[in-house]
């Protein structure tokens, strides 16, 4: 399954980020996220695995707040 998945690692005293797609597993938690739910997962130095999961705005909203940030900005440069 195809899913936006943004990643942190802060292993050896670096810290790395990436967003983009990644192909899960349709068993994998992020994998199950559905409509406006949004799910994170944290792997803690123990190796616990803390999940979490919760609605967020949606599609278009989230859209709509993104258009509105980059017409500000595109503003602001002018």
């Amino acid at each position: 399954m195809l899913k936006l998945v943004a990643t942190l690692d802060t292993r050896a005293g670096h810290v790395r980020a990436r967003v983009g797609p990644a192909v899960l597993p349709r068993t994998d938690f992020l994998a199950g996220a559905r409509f406006e739910q949004n799910r994170c997962e944290i792997i803690l130095e123990s190796g616990e695995v803390v999940q979490l999961s919760g609605r967020g705005a949606g599609r278009w909203p989230t859209a709509t707040a993104v258009m509105g940030d980059v017409w500000s900005v595109a503003r602001e440069t002018n």
